[in-house]
C-alpha cells in the first residue's frame, strides 16, 4: 500500500511540474503593464476567477489522452491540450472549493464520482493544500483518474492570485 502511495505520489509530482512550468512560461511571457495591471485589480480578477472555471474543450479527448499518457507514457499531452473559461452553473456557489469540486465532477468518469470527492482544502502561506477521496482510497487503476484530474486541479488552483503551490495531501 505504502509503495502504491509513492507511486501516486510521483505521478502527481510529475504532472504538477509539468503544469507548472507551462505555466511560468505562460506567466513570462506576459508583458509587465499586465502584471501590474494584475496587481491592481486583485479583487476583481479573484471574483471573475470564483465565477468560472478552466476546462478542456473537449474531456472525452483530453481524459483518453491524459490515461494514456499515464500508462505509456511519452510527451505529456496537457500542454498541448486546449482549453475554455466557462462559468459556473447558477446552482453553484462560487468559492474555491465549489470550483475545483464543479472541476472534478466535470471531467472524472461517472464510476468514480464519488473518489473525486474533496475531503481536504486549506490555503496557508501561498500554499494550497489539497485531499481528494481517491487519495485515501485507492482502486487499481487510480493512477489514470489521478493523471486526469489532478493536472486541472492544479490549474483552475493557481488562478487564484493568492496560491502560488498546490499540494496533493496523503
Amino acid at each position: 500500500m505504502i509503495k502504491k502511495r509513492y507511486i501516486y505520489s510521483i505521478i502527481s509530482i510529475g504532472l504538477c511540474l509539468s503544469l507548472i512550468g507551462c505555466y511560468s512560461s505562460e506567466q513570462s511571457k506576459s508583458s509587465p503593464s499586465s502584471v501590474v495591471a494584475n496587481s491592481q485589480n486583485n479583487n476583481h480578477s479573484q471574483r471573475l476567477h470564483l465565477n468560472t472555471v478552466i476546462l478542456p474543450v473537449n474531456i472525452q479527448t483530453y481524459r483518453q489522452a491524459m490515461i494514456n499518457y499515464s500508462q505509456v507514457g511519452g510527451i505529456n499531452p496537457f500542454n498541448n491540450s486546449p482549453f475554455v473559461v466557462k462559468k459556473l452553473p447558477k446552482t453553484i456557489k462560487p468559492s474555491l472549493q465549489n470550483n475545483i469540486q464543479f472541476v472534478i465532477d466535470s471531467v472524472i468518469s461517472p464510476t468514480y464520482l464519488s473518489a473525486g470527492k474533496i475531503t481536504y482544502l486549506l490555503v496557508k502561506n501561498h500554499i494550497a493544500y489539497i485531499e481528494l477521496e481517491m487519495n485515501n482510497d485507492g482502486w487499481a487503476g487510480v493512477s489514470s483518474t489521478i493523471a486526469v484530474i489532478n493536472p486541472l486541479v492544479v490549474k483552475n488552483l493557481l488562478r487564484d492570485p493568492n496560491i502560488h503551490q498546490v499540494i496533493f495531501h496523503k
